[in-house]
């Protein structure tokens, strides 16, 4: 799957319109049309972006790997997040560990 296609794939994936994610990136809905329609290709710190509205790694965004979650995906959702938040997911993360040993 091309860059283009995984990024039109990823916002219909999440359930959001143009106008949405356009809204939430501060750009015009037809910016985001002409990457899913690869008229435009992204520079990186706008894929990031996206990753981060869609739930995806942006290294899937980009067409560079087929792994859509990795740990780039959780650093730059960590980076988002207040002290308190972030607390929470460690400790999540360290409950899911847990739960993996156990089964």
């Amino acid at each position: 799957m091309l860059w283009n296609e995984r990024i039109k794939e990823a916002r219909l994936q999440s359930g959001k319109t143009l106008d949405e994610v356009a809204e939430k990136l501060g750009v015009a809905p037809s910016t985001i049309s002409r990457y899913e329609n690869e008229v435009k290709r992204p520079k990186y710190d706008f894929l990031v972006a996206m990753a981060q509205i869609y739930g995806v790694s942006p290294a899937y965004l980009a067409a560079v790997s087929d792994e859509k979650y990795d740990g780039a995906l959780v650093s730059v959702l960590y980076e988002g997040m207040d002290e308190a938040r972030r607390r929470r997911l460690i400790s999540y993360a360290k409950y899911l560990a847990n739960e993996e040993e156990e089964l």
